[in-house]
């Protein structure tokens, strides 16, 4: 039977006989909306006395379900900043997907995210009666997420906190930074502005004092960071997804340069159906092959790719990117020219 209060009268002198959990969750809810939360108007809300707001107050913060205060200033009690949600009751299905969420290697294997999403898991799961438990177990043998990371970003959990920190308190960053551009090491003060997981790699994006202008930071490659006493003001016209735009891969902001690749009638209809959304136009041909037409920044990142599809694949614009793929090409195939006697190469 559900544990009720015994009825007390309120200022209004009504009596209020509501079940004592829903009393709880009606408090929690009320010191969320952060409005009025006086005692008194606490007390008038549930129908109970102040004695018993208190009493319930007391229940709820030793069972970490809440962190309050109560501010002299605007007399009324306040949350802290860390706090406790209501309690949530999950169906087998909504347990099952954040099960396969948090099994994503990407916010899994050294993410800032890590610790806290797996504390939540654990909490989640003793919170599963046993056949729910193995109503999830059973699902989760049917349905995997494999987003593999090409680096182990365990060894970068004090950078990743580091930054989580520095995104909350707006403070500068000094890092040393490795440059593959440059095979050095450089000593940079950031203003750190987005973390993003792209193409197997955490990214950081963020304004280099150094350069004058927001630029890209692969977090594998932050041998150190160091949080600045400094604040910083975070660029009002800032929007990741812009910087990423017209990105075939993570550079942007770069020359915006319109290519244009033949694909044979071989490979036309999967990279339609792998690849199509990356294209603004796509004419199928006669002969079944496909002229597909892509805006994108730079080049470099779109002729990686366009080699991987090898003979299947030719650059039709611009001009200078087909003589480069002509260099390219001719200097493969000379790699596996037969060699004469003279010149063969020994163990070969």
């Amino acid at each position: 039977m559900e544990d009720c209060d015994m009825p007390e009268a309120n200022v209004y002198g009504f009596q209020a006989r509501r079940p004592k959990t829903e009393r709880l969750l009606t408090l929690m809810k009320e010191i969320h909306k952060q409005e009025d939360l006086t005692p008194k108007r606490l007390a008038e809300k549930l129908g109970v006395s102040e004695r018993t707001v208190y009493r319930y107050l007391r229940l709820l913060e030793n069972n970490d379900l809440l962190a309050k205060r109560y501010s002299r200033r605007q007399r009324q009690y306040v949350l802290e900043p860390q706090t406790s949600l209501e309690p949530i009751r999950f169906t087998p299905q909504e347990a099952l997907a954040l099960e396969i969420a948090a099994s994503n290697p990407a916010i899994m294997q050294g993410s800032i995210f890590a610790k806290d999403l797996q504390s939540a898991m654990n909490k989640i799961r003793s919170m599963l009666d046993a056949a729910t438990q193995r109503e999830v177990e059973r699902l989760k043998q049917h349905v995997s997420i494999d987003t593999d990371t090409y680096a182990n970003y365990f060894a970068f959990q004090t950078i990743m906190l580091t930054l989580q920190n520095a995104f909350a308190l707006r403070r500068k960053v000094r890092i040393r930074y490795w440059a593959a551009s440059t095979n050095q090491e450089e000593e940079i003060i950031i203003h750190p502005l987005h973390l993003t997981f792209r193409e197997h790699h955490w990214y950081l994006l963020a304004f280099s004092e150094r350069h004058g202008e927001v630029r890209l930071f692969r977090v594998s490659r932050i041998r150190e960071a160091e949080m600045l006493p400094q604040k910083f003001r975070k660029p009002t016209r800032f929007d990741p997804d812009t910087w990423f735009e017209r990105s075939w891969g993570v550079w942007g902001k770069t020359d915006e340069v319109i290519v244009k690749i033949k694909f044979s009638p071989r490979v036309a209809h999967i990279v339609k159906d792998t690849h199509g959304r990356r294209f603004y136009k796509m004419e199928m041909q006669p002969d079944g092959s496909m002229i597909c037409t892509a805006e994108t920044y730079g080049t470099k990142e779109i002729s990686w790719w366009i080699l991987s599809w090898g003979a299947d694949a030719e650059v039709l614009e611009p001009e200078y990117l087909r003589q480069e793929f002509a260099k390219v090409t001719q200097a493969m195939a000379a790699l596996y020219t037969p060699q004469t006697a003279a010149g063969t190469h020994e163990g070969v």
